[in-house]
């Protein structure tokens, strides 16, 4: 499955939590990662006779079940926002009672202490890796002291105070390394709003545009043409030119025709008129007695969205539509227009060949020449709604569009 845009939160996560649950989930799968030096070290200090290696092997084993806890809790649930300060104090509290169990601030753990400010950058927190950085050194300092009141202090106290300051120096560096890149994200957010902003600008400019222009076709040559259609009955009733006039007759039905063909696409009537979900209807029942796929609509109920935001509907419906009956090779299409909560989601279903999905952006679907599908997907997720493309190949596809209700007041 790929997604355009801000998912439906009907059930599902907001953007901001699925990014953050990302983010647990690669710092889980590190944590467990590291499991691998830690059971090695606890070896070692088996084998070697150290009197706190079975404390030592103890907490690498609390170590390697909270692990596999966050792993699993990553992947199967929602990560709430404070979890990640939570398991980073954890993972701290679990360093520290391991190194207090093997030598204290000269054990063969120090190097975790260098590492784990690192770990904290992948949360795009300055204040937070600033915090873990201060109790990493903190926490090393308070090994320090307890070596020195039990055990009279470590053999060489200017390594520990090395230590101690590189530490401080990583916690400052890996704080300015979070500062940038948290200024970055923010700037690339910035960036992508203010796309999104003038992408909805320009796509409902052209709404108005195509509105503006079919009712002149309507209302000018439309007219026209057939106040001349009526001319020519007239004057088929006493000429003799009845082959002629019936040919002219003939070229100015087609025109009007395509005329009408190109107000309904500009700015569909029955839209205007009745709504959304009428519009819908008339858009399968038109497409199946003009195509060779049938599309069957199931609609229900829906209140006005606003004519900006039921012309993106309709238009990405007609688009999804279109899209199936040329490319899929499918038996039938279905069609969908419900509400769920406070939003109005519509969805073309068919039976087709299917295709795998990438991961894919509008501008990636540009630059392959769907520009169709992707002028809508980018005027509905200017609109503060989603585009959620799934299909599996032999399976069929399914596109999914959704609107929040117009007096939401903020995108999903």
């Amino acid at each position: 499955m790929t997604s355009v845009g801000p998912r439906p939160n009907g059930g599902s996560l907001s953007l901001g939590a699925r990014i953050l649950g990302s983010v647990h989930r690669v710092t889980a799968l590190l944590r467990v990662a590291l499991l691998a030096p830690l059971i090695v070290l606890a070896v070692f200090l088996a084998d070697s006779g150290d009197a706190g290696a079975t404390a030592f092997a103890i907490w690498v084993s609390v170590f390697a079940i909270w692990g596999l806890f966050t792993v699993g809790w990553s992947v199967w649930r929602p990560v709430p926002s404070w979890a990640g300060t939570a398991s980073i104090l954890v993972d701290l509290g679990m360093f520290i009672a391991m190194a207090l169990s093997s030598a204290g601030a000269t054990s063969f753990i120090t190097p975790v202490f260098y590492l784990y400010p690192v770990f904290s950058v992948f949360y795009y927190r300055p204040a937070l890796t600033a915090v873990v950085g201060g109790l990493v050194a903190g926490g090393y300092a308070a090994v320090w002291l307890e070596n020195l009141a039990v055990r009279g202090g470590p053999a060489q106290p200017g390594i520990v105070w090395m230590h101690f300051l590189l530490l401080t120096w990583m916690a400052l560096t890996t704080t300015a390394l979070s500062l940038v890149l948290a200024h970055r994200a923010r700037t690339d957010t910035a960036a992508q709003s203010e796309h999104s902003r003038l992408v909805a600008q320009v796509l409902a400019a052209d709404h108005r545009a195509g509105t503006r222009l079919a009712d002149e076709l309507h209302d000018g040559p439309l007219q026209d043409v057939i106040a001349v259609r009526r001319l020519l009955e007239q004057i088929g009733d006493t000429s003799t030119e009845t082959a002629l006039i019936a040919t002219a007759d003939h070229l100015l039905e087609e025109t009007t025709a395509r005329l009408r063909g190109t107000v309904q696409s500009l700015h569909p009537q029955v839209l205007a008129e009745l709504g959304l979900a009428a519009a819908v209807e008339e858009l399968a029942r038109t497409a199946t007695s003009r195509g060779t796929v049938p599309v069957f609509a199931t609609v229900e109920p829906v209140p006005p969205l606003g004519s900006e935001r039921e012309a993106a509907l309709f238009g990405a419906c007609r688009e999804f539509v279109a899209n199936a009956q040329r490319h899929a090779e499918a038996g039938r299409i279905d069609v969908a227009l419900a509400r769920r909560d406070q939003l109005i989601v519509l969805s073309v279903t068919d039976d087709g060949h299917g295709f795998t999905v990438g991961p894919s952006t509008s501008s990636a679907a540009i630059r392959a020449g769907h520009v169709g599908l992707a002028s809508h997907e980018l005027r509905i997720n200017g609109l503060g709604g989603s585009v959620v493309v799934d299909s599996r190949l032999g399976v069929g596809t399914a596109v999914t569009a959704a609107l929040p209700l117009a007096d939401t007041g903020a995108p999903l």
